[in-house]
């Protein structure tokens, strides 16, 4: 895993989205490789931290692929009970849900090669 993408869900206030990322995970290198939200305002680059990358900043929400740790807010929230090499040549699905007037649910799942998946968190 290495590089940085981002992209625009929608203009304005979120009302109703629902939003699936599937990513492939080959390698991982780096610093704190880390799949994730941030605000548009958040510059969210590369991040020389080996337990959350970009995560660990205020208004952002994600899973470090080095630890397995969950991040809230720019705060660890939970171990999802994987390491770095439990991502390897495997499938990370991340699930954004946000239904009118509600809270959003931000969800990661991890399917191996066999077709068996493993929600995290």
């Amino acid at each position: 895993f290495s590089g940085r993408a981002t992209q625009r869900l929608q203009r304005g206030p979120l009302r109703h989205v629902r939003a699936t990322c599937r990513i492939r995970v080959l390698a991982l290198g780096g610093s704190g490789p880390a799949v994730g939200l941030s605000r548009m305002s958040v510059d969210a680059g590369i991040s020389r931290c080996l337990d959350g990358g970009f995560t660990t900043k205020p208004h952002c929400w994600g899973l470090c692929l080095n630890s397995g740790n969950l991040f809230a807010e720019g705060r660890k929230t939970v171990h999802s009970g994987k390491s770095r090499e439990d991502f390897l040549n495997k499938i990370v699905r991340m699930d954004l849900v946000r239904p009118p007037h509600a809270e959003g649910l931000l969800q990661f799942t991890l399917k191996g090669t066999d077709g068996s998946c493993c929600k995290l968190g």
